[in-house]
């Protein structure tokens, strides 16, 4: 994710995938962060992913970052809230694949 400056009231994100060549970048321009002009292209819609994250960031009572954590083993990481049994929803493999 990269934050852009832009002129007063304006604010842009861009979001990419190192491994897929998916993107989405967004673009407010009304100074209050609700409506956004949005560009997305690739195989995986990121800004739909971006929304759909924060609808469940909502329902979990808009946690702060002290409640999140993150469980690494050889295995592979498994990020969670509130504790390794409550597993983020989603795929999680930052495994290395050579």
């Amino acid at each position: 994710m990269q934050f852009t400056t832009c002129p007063p009231g304006d604010a842009a994100a861009w979001f990419y995938s190192l491994t897929d060549r998916s993107w989405a970048a967004v673009r407010w321009t009304n100074g209050d962060g609700r409506d956004g002009e949005v560009y997305q292209q690739g195989p995986r819609r990121l800004w739909d992913r971006v929304e759909a994250v924060q609808g469940w960031w909502e329902k979990q009572g808009r946690p702060g970052l002290e409640r999140f954590g993150l469980t690494a083993t050889a295995g592979g990481v498994t990020p969670w809230l509130d504790g390794p049994a409550n597993r983020l929803p989603g795929r999680h493999d930052s495994r290395r694949r050579e």
